[in-house]
């Protein structure tokens, strides 16, 4: 299986969380998105399953992916259970507002893990439990190009890899290059 993310939203260049609320790809997210598109090409043999999140960013940047691969638009599928994790009253929300509005629940035991304390928002059991059950529906994972999020394409590879939730709150996220889950571990490609 192969994972790209979205490319650089508004929201990322102005450091607002999304979720599942949405702003459109930047010239950078589209050139971060062509660069990542043009390595997958590099990387594949043969036509590629190509599924992506329902949101706006991701729908563009599966677009983008499947013209990198001479695929057309229509071979794009969608799933809901890809999408980025649900920020609820925090989505549209810069850090300053967060840990400024919520300083009890800014806090957690590694940098990122207070993604998961919105007070309305979507849990790690809850987001790590609809990847799960997307990822263990497929027999077989070599041509599969799934389009997602940073937080959610970190829980992906933390399943792919069984990570604690310590350590995937950790993982990289690469918005110009795909990772490559397969059967020794995930890794981050690059041009051969």
């Amino acid at each position: 299986m192969f994972l790209v993310l979205h490319g650089q939203t508004e929201w990322n260049r102005d450091g607002r969380l999304q979720g599942h609320s949405d702003s459109p790809l930047t010239d950078e997210g589209c050139r971060q998105t062509e660069r990542a598109g043009t390595i997958l090409r590099a990387h594949l043999h043969g036509p590629a399953r190509i599924i992506a999140s329902p949101l706006g960013r991701t729908q563009a940047t599966a677009r983008i992916v499947a013209r990198c691969l001479d695929q057309p638009e229509s071979s794009i599928e969608t799933d809901i259970r890809i999408a980025e994790l649900r920020l609820g009253c925090w989505e549209g929300l810069d850090r300053g507002q967060i840990s400024s509005g919520w300083p009890d629940r800014w806090k957690g035991p590694t940098r990122n893990s207070w993604f998961f304390n919105a007070p309305d928002g979507e849990d790690y059991d809850a987001i790590r439990a609809r990847l799960r059950s997307w990822y263990t529906s497929f027999d077989e994972h070599d041509s599969i190009v799934a389009v997602s999020h940073g937080i959610a394409g970190r829980v992906l590879r933390g399943i792919h890899q069984t990570l604690d939730k310590e350590t995937v709150c950790e993982l990289e996220v690469a918005r110009d290059a795909p990772f490559h889950l397969h059967a020794n571990g995930v890794e981050k490609l690059a041009l051969p």
